[in-house]
């Protein structure tokens, strides 16, 4: 990319730079699809293509975050930049002489097909979009794009203005909007908070947890590899009459829904691990109420956050709820601070997680009804956000409707696709038993599961580090025993095998960046960040700064000879311009 071509460069927010790391961490490891976002719907009526194709460039030429791409090879930190222009190219594809079936068919496989395929982050647009004819006036829409660009606030946000602007360019009309706030105003946000109240929070709110909370009885054999990927997905709903009971009984409590549902995976969690004290992974929306027009920004603010619950079996429900929301609450205030910035503050050794399970609870579904295309005989339906793949064992994606729908998405290689049936019906079944006689004790609602159904867990690849199986290779040299010193201090681990990848045990982004200004401190080499991703291990990484090491000194030294000669041969100049050079040292000049 041209400086021309550069409207802005800015750091990453902390929430970005954890996708980012684990992204290439993935692509390294061969994993495909991570982070990536899929939303689907029909739009049936007569389609303007060449109006649909320039409301969503306007759309795009209206947000930066929509024109962002990631640099980070020779950096010491990865950046974003945002280009003045990026087009976005449609695709049409004619499905009209398939049956449904076959369109079907071929959907579920483009989709698949789609989320490997995944984006270059050093390349914009990090967005797709596909239209698929299924009939003369149907189309089917695939909306594709990267999750560090957007979090779900953002579709209705982007869909509306899309089919706005559809909606004018179809009459003729000349869509007008003020620009938008870009993200970087964000990025500006993020540099004047109080990392140290937020550090003494964390602090005391997950004191005394130095192992994630597990998901079941661990067993070696519940795992299994999947030759239709690493993830599964299924998907489940609370009928529309228990949804509406729920909401009602959550007014009456002065909770949530969320509290609710938070509340009741809790309860299974304890049930499973048989901890009465247990951590999740909860998300808050990320966007400060005093950052003027946060609410209509583009970009990605969803915080990913620890919540712990304390389970007291003789505590009634509705109490317990209520004080599960102020723990919700207080977190809040603190949602600008990343996964990565929250563990380092932890005593949860750095290799291990802080949770396993993750709840996203969506506020925002993409209301059809709403959107203006409808105004021009176009009906959007069937619309559907596809949740992307995490480092998390289990992924709970809940949206509100006339029913709650829940989408789990699963490692296939920690948990068989029975087991997740059966974490699903006891989810839906203990919603359900709240809903049908909410006074009472935790107890109550614990004894329902029974000890044959809690589920069986594969253990972690961040637990495999430590298991006997795994050969251990000690440090062979001083730069070795240095480097594993760096690993052991900031993953919070006794030793560190020097043929085990960084983010093969356990490190992720902020751990990365510390490891490298370690290194650099330590060994007076200049390493830009993508060494630790192309050289992940201590005994390849130990080359590297070998390597560094003797061209710095190879420099020095020249550059040391250069001066003694200038000092002892003070006419050397002039003798140059009169005197031939031999070619040896013509050689030695040029370089």
């Amino acid at each position: 990319m041209s400086k021309k071509s550069i409207e802005n460069i800015y750091p990453l927010s902390p929430q970005q730079q954890g996708m980012f790391f684990e992204c290439l961490y993935a692509a390294e490891a061969g994993i495909q699809g991570a982070h990536i976002e899929q939303f689907t719907c029909i739009l049936r009526g007569r389609l303007d293509r060449q109006a649909f194709e320039h409301a969503w460039q306007q759309t795009v030429d209206r947000h930066t975050a929509l024109r962002t791409a990631f640099v980070w090879k020779e950096q010491e930190e990865p950046l974003q930049v945002a280009l003045r222009q990026v087009p976005i190219p449609i695709e049409y594809q004619d499905w009209r002489s398939l049956a449904a079936t076959e369109q079907q068919t071929r959907l579920t496989g483009y989709l698949q097909t789609d989320r490997k395929r995944g984006f270059d982050l050093a390349t914009a647009p990090l967005i797709r979009v596909v239209l698929f004819q299924t009939e003369e006036a149907t189309h089917q829409l695939v909306w594709s794009f990267h999750h560090i660009l957007l979090d779900g606030w953002c579709l209705p946000l982007i869909l509306n203005e899309v089919f706005s602007r559809y909606w004018a360019l179809s009459q003729g009309q000349t869509p007008s909007q003020k620009p938008s706030r870009p993200y970087r105003d964000y990025i500006s946000w993020l540099k004047k908070q109080d990392l140290s109240a937020a550090q003494q929070y964390w602090q005391q709110a997950l004191y005394g947890f130095t192992r994630p909370t597990p998901l079941g009885v661990e067993s070696s054999e519940a795992g299994l590899a999947n030759a239709e990927g690493p993830y599964g997905y299924q998907f489940a709903h609370l009928p529309a009459a228990t949804t509406r009971k729920l909401q009602t009984l959550a007014q009456q409590f002065h909770v949530t829904l969320n509290t609710v549902v938070q509340g009741a995976w809790a309860l299974l969690l304890s049930r499973y691990s048989g901890q009465s004290d247990v951590v999740l992974g909860t998300t808050i929306s990320g966007r400060p109420p005093d950052l003027t027009g946060i609410e209509t920004m583009i970009g990605l603010f969803i915080s990913t956050l620890p919540l712990r619950a304390e389970v007291v079996p003789e505590m009634h429900l509705e109490r317990w709820l209520q004080n599960c929301q102020t723990r919700h609450l207080q977190l809040q205030q603190y949602g600008y601070c990343s996964t990565g910035q929250i563990h380092q503050w932890s005593e949860m050794p750095g290799a291990l997680p802080l949770y396993e399970s993750l709840l996203v609870f969506e506020n925002y579904p993409v209301d059809a009804s709403t959107l203006p295309a409808a105004h021009l005989a176009i009906e959007v339906s069937e619309a559907r956000a596809l949740g992307a793949q995490t480092n998390h064992a289990l992924t709970f994606l809940f949206t509100v409707g006339s029913e709650l729908e829940v989408q789990l998405v699963y490692q296939r290689q920690r948990l068989e696709q029975a087991t997740v049936s059966r974490i699903l019906e006891h989810l839906l079944g203990l919603l359900a038993a709240i809903v049908a006689n909410p006074d009472q004790t935790l107890a109550t609602f614990l004894d329902r599961i029974p000890v044959d159904e809690i589920p069986r867990v594969a253990p972690g690849p961040q637990f495999k580090h430590e298991a006997s199986e795994v050969p251990f290779v000690a440090p062979r040299t001083p730069t070795e025993e240095k480097l594993a010193h760096i690993w052991a201090e900031v993953l919070g681990v006794e030793q560190v095998s020097i043929n085990r990848g960084f983010f093969e045990i356990g490190g992720y982004s902020l751990l990365a960046v510390e490891v490298m200004s370690r290194m650099r401190t330590v060994f007076q080499v200049d390493l830009p960040l993508r060494v630790l991703l192309e050289t992940p291990t201590i005994a390849d990484l130990a080359i590297v700064i070998a390597q560094k090491q003797a061209e710095q000194v190879d420099s020095e030294t020249l550059e040391q000879l250069l001066q003694e000669l200038e000092q002892t041969l003070p006419e050397a100049g002039t003798l140059a311009q009169t005197e031939p050079l031999s070619p040896e040292r013509k050689e030695v000049a040029d370089a």
